[in-house]
């Protein structure tokens, strides 16, 4: 009888370079593939045409598809799950993912053909540029804008798609870190935020004359005329005669 060490079994698998917090084991629910290796399967499957692809991929491992956005919460989790662990985050991911988890879905055939650009990008600020000279600012706009302030309201979506991988794959370290990925939500709420404060121009401001300056200036300009007619007129009687000096001395 050949005994196969769990180190021969990683290898024969082509699994025993990735981080021991990928794995899935052999008895696990996955087969032992990788945990990354099925969310990355998960998200071909997600951005794919139609719902049938995503259904054909969970079902092969005899998993039922939640609904949909729970499924792209779940996606949202993971990257974000990869940006706490990791250290670095991959903005792409999780913008294309939080577009889809606020709008249910509606983006994904948007975003679907935009997968083959994921890695080149190198921040936020450089794909959200790149998504403002495109064809399709018009459309994910007033998406981001709701990212921007509301995306914490999925909060509690967060909590039930890792509940629901969790149970799905056998893999549990994502609900110890669970208050991580749901506070991660407002550095995303914020950052998007600021990238739209950022390009948005600051509104012309009115020409307003100070109404006190404006007073004044018309207060001034009447006792000056008042003045001129008082001169003129005290001239005038002068000259004829009439003029009663005492009518211009204050009593």
């Amino acid at each position: 009888m050949i005994i196969i060490t769990e180190e021969e079994k990683l290898r024969i698998l082509g699994l025993y370079n990735i981080p021991s917090h990928r794995i899935i084991m052999t008895e696990g629910k996955l087969n032992g593939m990788s945990f990354h290796n099925f969310m990355e399967g998960f998200r071909n499957k997600l951005y794919s045409p139609g719902g049938a692809a995503v259904e054909a991929f969970l079902t092969s491992f005899a998993i039922t598809a939640p609904a949909v956005i729970v499924s792209y919460t779940a996606m949202l989790a993971y990257d974000i799950y990869e940006s706490v662990q990791d250290g670095v985050t991959n903005w792409f991911n999780i913008i294309c993912d939080a577009l889809c988890v606020i709008s249910s879905g509606v983006l994904s055939e948007v975003i679907s053909p935009l997968l083959k650009y994921k890695n080149s990008f190198r921040g936020l600020e450089e794909f959200l540029t790149w998504l403002k000279n495109s064809t399709l600012w018009k459309t994910i706009s007033p998406w981001l804008q709701k990212i921007s302030t509301g995306i914490t309201s999925i909060s509690g979506k967060v909590g039930e798609s890792i509940t629901w991988l969790s149970n799905k794959t056998g893999i549990t370290f994502l609900i110890k870190i669970a208050g991580k990925i749901t506070s991660f939500l407002n550095t995303i709420a914020t950052s998007v935020s600021g990238f739209i404060k950022k390009i948005t121009p600051k509104a012309v401001q009115p020409n307003i004359v100070n109404p006190i300056v404006k007073t004044g200036k018309a207060v001034g300009q009447s006792m000056k005329s008042f003045g001129k007619d008082v001169v003129k007129d005290t001239a005038s009687k002068a000259i004829t005669g009439t003029t009663d000096y005492g009518d211009m001395i204050p009593g």
